[in-house]
């Protein structure tokens, strides 16, 4: 597609899309004023887990990154990846407007036409010598019995909660790190020398991952009726501790376990990604027995996990899945900090 055309068509949708959160902000605060002389109209507010204030500031955002996506397709080419990147918190935080515009964004800025080139020069770096393969094997087992089954955690009970906490967690980026210290030191210092490419390619691959991830995900919860287990066991955790462990614990931890370790015991990079993809998938929905369905959520998460570990086959660079789980976590952090007003 031309870049006239790709201008002409994202200016279009982000401008319906603003049209659409102009609407439902008018409609959400006429409901409110109508609610006590309309019984049908306040019944509906009753039953929303939503509060009026928190739908005008989820759509309040996306109406303003919206506008700055309108603005920033006077260049589409130069602003691509921002764009991108405004477009995936407009779909993960805002309202059907914002998915279906910010999917078909997704879609045209990274349709590459005919004679279109690949506009990065990343290399990806060579493999740093490490630990036999085998070694990577054992310690991979050890710490994935040792952080994800109730065998060791069970030892604890009756433990101090903060205690359980500082020591479950702060164990995991301790563990995770220490055989890969030299590793994290060389990637960390190439990423800050070329950040920008490094940047543009953790944005794209979080933009294609979410084209998928996104869809999936709502035809299970329409098909379910509820959220992942992983987000409800989320909202019984304080925040605060729950944004310090979603932030900066899971994306080092997770992305050293289930990238790091894995990449260096499977070369091949197909089985690579299939495998690192299904065990995330499957730790993020443990302790189901309840209900089986729910284990559907696998394949959402085993998406996102295929993305980050897709990502790190082509950089060799833990610093740039480590980043985008980051950013994705910040992302749905945010959401849950503004549901929390």
């Amino acid at each position: 597609m031309k870049e006239y055309n790709k201008k002409i068509v994202i200016r279009v949708l982000n401008v319906i899309s603003l049209i659409g959160n102009i609407y439902s902000i008018i409609a959400i605060v006429a409901m409110h004023f109508l609610a006590p002389y309309i019984e049908e109209i306040a019944k509906v507010m009753e039953q929303s887990n939503i509060s009026i204030i928190q739908q005008v500031i989820m759509l309040g955002i996306c109406l303003i990154l919206t506008i700055f996506n309108i603005v920033l397709c006077k260049d589409v080419q130069k602003n691509k990846h921002k764009i991108a990147l405004l477009s995936c918190i407009t779909m993960l935080t805002g309202s059907i407007y914002n998915m279906v515009a910010g999917f078909v964004t997704l879609i045209v800025i990274y349709k590459k036409g005919k004679n279109e080139k690949d506009e990065t020069s990343l290399k990806r770096l060579d493999d740093a010598k490490g630990l036999n393969k085998w070694i990577y094997a054992i310690l991979f087992i050890i710490l994935f019995i040792v952080l994800y089954t109730p065998i060791v955690s069970n030892w604890f009970t009756n433990w101090n909660p903060w205690l359980k906490i500082i020591l479950y967690y702060g164990g995991r980026v301790v563990f995770a790190v220490i055989p890969f210290f030299s590793i994290l030191k060389r990637d960390i210092k190439e990423f800050i020398s070329q950040k920008g490419i490094y940047i543009k390619e953790v944005i794209k691959a979080f933009s294609i991952t979410l084209l998928f991830y996104l869809p999936i995900t709502l035809i299970i919860r329409l098909i379910i009726g509820e959220e992942s287990t992983n987000q409800s066991l989320i909202k019984e955790i304080p925040l605060w501790i729950t944004a310090i462990l979603a932030i900066i614990i899971a994306p080092i931890s997770e992305e050293i376990l289930f990238r790091g370790f894995l990449r260096r015991i499977f070369k091949n990079e197909t089985v690579f990604i299939v495998i690192s993809a299904l065990i995330f998938g499957a730790i993020h929905c443990m302790f189901l027995e309840e209900n089986l369905v729910m284990y559907l959520y696998i394949i959402p998460y085993a998406i996102m996990g295929a993305g980050m570990a897709k990502l790190y086959a082509k950089t060799n660079n833990l610093c740039t899945n480590i980043t985008l789980h980051f950013i994705w976590n910040l992302i749905v952090m945010g959401a849950m900090v503004i549901m929390s007003i």
